[in-house]
């Protein structure tokens, strides 16, 4: 087991070194940085996620699944290490992703379609507990991440959250619902990650042994996901309108109506930053590189 959580872990450092040495507009790449967030503390992530996924294998192969906990852990150690948040999306995605695929593992000898892997997803996520909820929420403090305005009981942010997620028994899964119509990750975990397995499609001629051919389909998965769906960071930061002009941006780069520099210079100059899309990015290289292991 531990070789092969060692080579899951692996997939997931490669999915997000790939991911972030493509250069995609906004986004921080090899040369690009943000004042507060360096590449290199995106290279140094992806070392760290990929210990997180090790793990989540093996506990989604013991069947001991605490997602919460996991990523709260995650996003403590990137704090002590890394000093700024640079995977929480991914780590979003990454860890309940593993913790599936070793739940799968255990109770199938063989794969018999990699689209299995979905409701493995989906058991997993249903199988949260509010306790989840609470570590999350302890996630989202300890890595001050930018949410979604919540005027309900269940606002993440709330001083009494925790309180009110134990006494009402409100599933980490639960809350996602709740948010999944305005925020794409939440999206992806409550509908056995639909977008991810749908977009594996743009990565048909992927190698990670040729550069040219695997950053140009790393670059244009991005650019339609982007097109496709709203940002939810850019949603967050500046709105849903900012987030919709983006989107029909990328759409006119994949037309050839819009050069791709005029479209990256827009984006450093405005600091619009599509890192819902670039996670995303992320896991479908991710996915990809786990289907080609699996040899499906």
């Amino acid at each position: 087991m531990s070789k092969l959580s060692r080579q899951i872990g692996n997939f997931a450092r490669t999915a997000c070194i790939l991911e972030v040495t493509t250069e995609k507009p906004g986004n921080v790449t090899p040369t690009h940085d943000f004042t507060d967030t360096k590449f290199e503390n995106f290279v140094f992530g992806s070392m760290l996620i990929g210990d997180a996924v090790e793990k989540a294998f093996i506990n989604g192969y013991q069947e001991n699944f605490r997602i919460g906990k996991q990523i709260y852990d995650f996003v403590r150690q990137s704090k002590t290490n890394n000093k700024t948040n640079t995977h929480f999306g991914i780590a979003l995605l990454f860890i309940p992703l593993a913790t599936a695929l070793g739940t799968m593992i255990k109770n199938k000898k063989k794969f018999k379609n990699f689209d299995e892997l979905k409701d493995a997803i989906d058991y997993v996520m249903k199988k949260t507990e509010s306790n989840d909820s609470i570590y999350i929420h302890k996630a989202i403090k300890t890595a001050n991440v930018r949410v979604s305005e919540n005027a309900d009981k269940f606002d993440v942010l709330s001083r009494n959250f925790a309180d009110i997620v134990r006494k009402e028994n409100v599933k980490f899964y639960d809350l996602l619902k709740i948010s999944a119509d305005k925020d794409l990750i939440a999206k992806e975990l409550t509908t056995k990650m639909d977008i991810s397995f749908r977009y594996l499609v743009f990565l048909k001629n992927f190698s990670i042994f040729s550069r040219e051919i695997s950053r140009g389909e790393i670059l244009l998965l991005y650019l339609n996901l982007l097109s496709k769906y709203p940002d939810t960071l850019i949603a967050k930061k500046y709105g849903i309108n900012m987030a919709r002009d983006v989107s029909k941006m990328a759409k006119e780069v994949i037309d050839k109506n819009l050069a791709i520099e005029k479209f990256s210079d827009y984006m450093y100059k405005n600091n619009i930053n599509p890192g819902s899309t670039a996670d995303i990015t992320a896991n479908v290289v991710f996915l990809y590189l786990l289907k080609k292991f699996i040899n499906l």
